[in-house]
């Protein structure tokens, strides 16, 4: 096996080149092969001067690393958020948001906007213990993150990083309290240093 980069991709014909000279087709893979993704694969040369790509698997990036744990949830077996999201997410959001940054993209108060919606939140249920209420108020963030995606004010992963969590924290109050709440407020933390 050897790591590789995508450099090349005719959707048209589907297929694509790694390191310029393996050719691979689509169907040989199970993901949307893009120019730039990272691979591991097993260099064959077929016949003189033609090469292919056998074997080819991407190497997920951290964000997409940090989108399949969401899928899986907040907790460990034993029902405790697992550390990766209080200390190692929190710090690779914190990266990847702080780099993002335009003229009006991802600005500290901007971020802490959307945080202190989220105590609000929090604190209102804490009072009234009334979920349903908890979960619009969280669903309307989708709504208005759309819109601050639209005008410029928050990076396209910032939006997933709410839609994604928003999702995951609206299954349950343990979810949104102990899961969503806590990974939100340890990212705050880290990002303010940035």
């Amino acid at each position: 096996m050897k790591i590789g980069k995508i450099t090349k991709v005719i959707k048209d014909k589907k297929f694509f080149f790694i390191d310029e000279k393996y050719y691979c087709h689509f169907n040989s893979v199970d993901f949307q092969p893009k120019e730039g993704d990272q691979v591991n694969y097993t260099p064959i040369e077929i016949k003189a001067g033609k090469f292919e790509a056998k074997d080819v698997v991407k190497i997920k990036t951290d964000w997409e690393k940090y989108l399949d744990a969401l899928e899986i949830g907040y907790f460990d077996d034993d029902n405790k958020i697992k550390k990766e999201f209080i200390v190692d997410y929190p710090i690779l959001l914190a990266d990847i948001f702080s780099k993002e940054k335009g003229k009006d993209l991802n600005k500290p108060t901007q971020i802490m906007k959307w945080f202190s919606y989220c105590k609000k939140v929090e604190g209102i249920y804490k009072l009234t213990k009334d979920f349903n209420e908890a979960k619009v108020s969280l669903w309307k963030l989708l709504s208005y993150s759309n819109d601050a995606f639209g005008r410029g004010k928050i990076s396209e992963k910032f939006k997933l990083f709410l839609e994604k969590n928003i999702n995951l924290a609206t299954i349950s109050p343990q979810n949104f309290l102990n899961g969503f709440m806590q990974h939100f407020e340890s990212f705050i933390g880290f990002y303010r240093n940035k």
